[in-house]
């Protein structure tokens, strides 16, 4: 934490003022004693808030990628890396050669359950966002001659992208998940205009 509030110029006290603008004081003292490691309960709130008030990834401060290794249980030290993928869900096991801590009943929860399905679903969105901005460029003749094969392939990809999002939209309700929003025009592509 102190590295990165360093790192933006911020004193303790520019850090606690963000907090309490984000709704969530934490004072400058509890601050320091956390830098400190004076203070070593770091509740969920304070995590988040301290993140955002830092412009950083909440799991930077869990798991700073710049550390050979972190300690994410008692006598528990495996690679940044491998403590992002337990601590998203995306592997059971911290890394190689350790045993799965936790089990993995719920299809939500496994490697390619919901972390998997919204990696997917952003892989589909950006697809289809991607390829209309070709055929925009097209249509508006934004874009000097633009070969026909690309437009058609781009016409194609959205389709793929637009019939595989709903696929897996359906899915993800089936498990019992909300899938993300999506921008106006896809939603309403996908026939759900004013829904997740």
């Amino acid at each position: 934490m102190k590295r990165h509030r360093l790192r933006r110029g911020l004193t303790a006290q520019e850090l606690a003022d963000r907090t309490a603008e984000l709704g969530h004081p934490i004072t400058r003292n509890a601050l320091a004693n956390l830098e400190s490691n004076r203070r070593d309960i770091v509740t969920t709130a304070d995590l988040l808030v301290l993140a955002r008030a830092l412009s950083v990834p909440a799991v930077a401060l869990l798991c700073p990628p710049g550390q050979p290794a972190v300690e994410v249980l008692p006598g528990v030290e495996v690679s940044p890396w491998s403590a992002i993928k337990w601590f998203t869900g995306e592997d059971p096991t911290l890394g190689d050669g350790w045993p799965a801590v936790y089990e993995l009943p719920d299809p939500l929860a496994t490697e390619d359950g919901i972390v998997g399905l919204l990696h997917l679903h952003d892989s589909y969105v950006r697809t289809w966002l991607r390829n209309s901005e070709i055929v925009e460029a097209d249509a508006s003749g934004a874009a000097d001659a633009i070969r026909p094969e690309l437009v058609s392939g781009a016409w194609a990809a959205m389709d793929i992208a637009k019939e595989s999002l709903r696929a897996l939209r359906r899915q993800m309700r089936g498990l019992g998940a909300s899938p993300p929003p999506l921008r106006p025009e896809l939603a309403a592509m996908l026939g759900e205009a004013g829904a997740t």
